[in-house]
């Protein structure tokens, strides 16, 4: 398990950008191997 991006979450929903900020980073982990 890789660890992309953490934050606290205070309601039911995860917020949008917090999910584009995560797959943003995972892009960028697949692109350097």
């Amino acid at each position: 398990m890789i660890l992309l991006h953490s934050f606290i979450k205070k309601n039911q929903k995860t917020p949008k950008s917090e999910l584009e900020l995560a797959k943003q980073r995972l892009k960028a982990l697949q692109g350097k191997k």
